[in-house]
């Protein structure tokens, strides 16, 4: 089990990457745009566009450390 110091820095760094956390939900299906989830629930991922700023993103914040 993860301790509580470790739990809250992992969901800081997963809200800033735009991750939303869903606990106790099955995957059933990975799919070019998203999952489903096990009840049928389709979660879209993000748009390439979003995916490439982001990757720029952290690309350049690397850079200037």
């Amino acid at each position: 089990m993860m301790g509580t110091k470790a739990r809250a820095y992992l969901m800081a760094a997963l809200d800033r990457l735009g991750v939303t956390v869903r606990a106790g939900v099955s995957v059933v299906k990975v799919l070019p745009g998203g999952v489903e989830l096990e009840g049928g629930e389709f979660v879209a991922g993000p748009s390439s566009a979003a995916l490439e700023s982001r990757t720029q993103d952290s690309a350049a914040h690397a850079h200037r450390r």
